[in-house]
């Protein structure tokens, strides 16, 4: 029998908690002390406080204006890589084109909440993410955007069980 979403739409691939975690895990154990820069003032972009923010900006000034790159911005030297957790688990997993979202371009959903990236590849897609998923990828997303490492951000995502389990990085 196959399965459904919450909308009644049929879904070959239902992705667990546990896939999502193990593909995070990884990806924080590569880097688990990044944590996002907290300044302003940059000779690496046109970036001026208060102005409206452009896809030529560097990653910081993009994010602090925008929220973090889920996708880069391919073609433009460090914009070619995910800048955020979620971003990185995309990535890792060929989440990574317009089609995946419904867009016609993904600089649209940049700075967009993880919920609303994962509402959108579920529309789009044969996956179907259950709430821990969500409410996993959420706390992750939120930890390491109030300047957390990403190791801390992983971390005090986890829930409890996971953490007795010995998933901590």
């Amino acid at each position: 029998m196959k399965k459904h979403d919450s909308l009644g739409k049929e879904k070959i691939t239902y992705v667990d908690l546990e896939t999502v975690i193990a593909d995070v895990k990884v990806i924080v154990e590569s880097d688990p002390n990044y944590i996002y820069p907290d300044f302003i003032g940059c000779d690496n972009c046109s970036y001026a406080p208060g102005e409206e923010f452009d896809r030529s900006y560097c990653d910081f000034h993009y994010q602090l204006d925008s929220g973090c790159r889920y996708f880069g911005e391919p073609r433009q030297g460090s914009k070619e890589r995910p800048s955020c957790l979620v971003g990185y688990w995309l990535d890792k997993n060929n989440f990574n084109t317009p089609e995946h979202f419904g867009v016609d371009d993904l600089f649209e959903i940049e700075g967009e909440s993880s919920e609303k990236i994962l509402d959108l590849l579920q529309a789009n897609t044969e996956y179907s993410f259950g709430t821990d998923v969500r409410e996993f990828l959420a706390s992750a997303q939120s930890h390491q955007d109030h300047y957390k490492t990403w190791g801390d951000s992983y971390n005090e995502s986890l829930p409890n069980s996971w953490r007795a389990a010995g998933w901590l990085v």
